[in-house]
């Protein structure tokens, strides 16, 4: 008898199951701004598809940041502080979908230009000062002061008590990030004065009095000493003048009429 045509017939299954909850992991300690580079990488367990990020909630848009051919790693270049923020790494297959905790991505920087307040720089004798320094950076700076070459105690503030003459002069706040290894110095100029005081009316005749005697030996101290000599000149010839008006006059005097016969 004639055979019957056999039609064979293959079924392919396959068994996709849940994918695992990934974790991002990261090599790098925490960066530093403009000198390290960030590396990110989605691990999972499961038949994953396909990879996708998100940072803070967006996909990524900036062009210096990188990623794998498959997305898995995410490259983060020229670092800055910008790049802050909550990373997400989110997977998929046909029919399981999953994502990661956020991985908070921490930038140290700084410091960035100090400022010290205060604005104001003149100040009586007498006065409590305190300045104060700041600037940001990340994790925060420690500060240290300097004056006339003295270091003093480290501390973002700077008193200074009933202040003299002797606090004036130049004072420099130095700003230091051990993690970074920067520092940012400003200096200010403090001019410490006498104010004014207000004198009784005979405290104040006393001090027109020798106001006045002192701007008459100033004067007198400010005459060259040509002009001394033109002073005893012109002095000595006014004696002889007069001496000589005295001296006709009393000749003449003395001598009584004159008479004159021919």
């Amino acid at each position: 008898g004639k055979k019957k045509n056999q039609h064979s017939h293959f079924l392919s299954i396959f068994c996709i199951g849940p994918l695992s909850r990934p974790i991002i992991n990261s090599p790098n300690r925490i960066p530093v701004e403009n000198i390290d580079t960030v590396s990110l990488t989605c691990n999972a367990t499961g038949q994953v598809r396909t990879y996708q990020w998100f940072i803070n909630n967006r996909a990524p848009t900036d062009n210096r940041i990188q990623l794998t051919r498959d997305k898995r790693t995410l490259t983060v270049g020229s670092l800055t502080r910008e790049h802050e923020g909550s990373y997400v790494c989110e997977i998929k297959n046909p029919f399981y979908s999953n994502r990661s905790d956020p991985f908070t991505l921490n930038v140290y920087y700084g410091p960035d230009n100090a400022i010290i307040l205060p604005k104001v720089d003149r100040y009586p004798v007498g006065t409590n000062i305190t300045l104060s320094c700041s600037a940001k950076s990340k994790p925060p700076a420690k500060f240290i002061w300097f004056h006339k070459g003295k270091k003093w105690r480290p501390s973002a503030k700077l008193s200074l008590t009933n202040v003299s003459l002797k606090h004036a002069g130049t004072y420099i706040c130095q700003a230091f990030n051990s993690h970074t290894g920067l520092n940012s110095t400003k200096d200010k100029t403090l001019t410490i004065y006498v104010e004014e005081k207000n004198f009784t009316d005979s405290e104040e005749k006393n001090v027109k009095i020798n106001a006045e005697f002192t701007m008459y030996e100033k004067e007198a101290h400010t005459l060259s000493g040509g002009a001394i000599i033109g002073l005893v000149i012109g002095f000595l010839a006014v004696v002889v003048l007069i001496g000589a008006l005295v001296y006709f006059l009393f000749i003449r005097t003395s001598s009584g009429p004159q008479y004159f016969y021919q």
